[in-house]
């Protein structure tokens, strides 16, 4: 299995690991930037689809033999990189980097199914990438199929939110749209029901004679103004 060796920051590959951490980078190039052992570590067992694997010259020799040679033949479409430890640095963005990192593609938006049981999480101009990575977390661990995004939520691929998520970011599937009412428009036409989280005047979802119909969406808002 072929290693790149990279020393050099005009390096075509270490200069797209650098843009992706960009949102800009990120639509130009259609990959997010994740960093760490268990990160990668999950990205590889979700069977995400990475485009480059780059590891920092201290990390290598102490683990990136073993990791190209469990996972070199599994991972073909890999490009496996070895990384000068002051360009690592660099790449970084914690203070003491993990000496790992990786560009992995953005998942397509995939077709919803129409036909049986199925729950959704609808975010609505939310603006804090801690609380986007928080509730794809939750959304996780309920069982939830899908997130869906409105176009003015935050960028749920930069590097803050990822890390919120702690890997659940390649265990949900994370729709985009245009228009969320839209959206929610289509969904009430496929039979699903759709709740809105309010403060007040609300009821408490334990009061509701519907709260787990067969088809389900509940609509989260705005940190400071609540659902549009």
């Amino acid at each position: 299995m072929r290693i790149l060796e990279i020393t050099s920051d005009n390096n075509s590959i270490y200069k797209k690991l650098k843009s992706i951490k960009d949102k800009k980078g990120r639509e130009q190039h259609d990959l997010f930037f994740i960093e760490g052992r268990r990160f990668v570590s999950e990205a590889i067992q979700r069977g995400a689809r990475i485009d480059i694997i780059c590891m920092g010259e201290r990390y290598y020799e102490r683990f990136g033999r073993e990791l190209v040679e469990t996972y070199g033949q599994q991972l073909p479409g890999v490009t496996w990189v070895r990384l000068s430890d002051k360009l690592m640095d660099n790449l970084s963005d914690t203070v003491n980097d993990q000496g790992i990192c990786a560009a992995v593609h953005i998942p397509a938006n995939i077709e919803m199914p129409t036909e049986g049981r199925h729950f959704y999480v609808m975010l609505d101009r939310l603006q804090d990438p801690g609380n986007i990575g928080t509730i794809i977390r939750t959304c996780h661990a309920a069982g939830a199929d899908g997130i869906i995004l409105g176009e003015q939520c935050v960028d749920p691929y930069n590097t803050k939110t990822l890390r919120s998520t702690m890997g659940s970011v390649f265990a949900v599937n994370i729709h985009r749209v245009k228009d969320l009412q839209d959206k929610i428009t289509q969904m009430r036409g496929e039979g699903y029901v759709v709740y809105a989280a309010a403060l007040q005047n609300g009821k408490p979802y334990t009061e509701l004679e519907l709260w787990r119909p067969e088809k389900m969406a509940l609509v989260i808002g705005n940190e400071g103004n609540g659902v549009t």
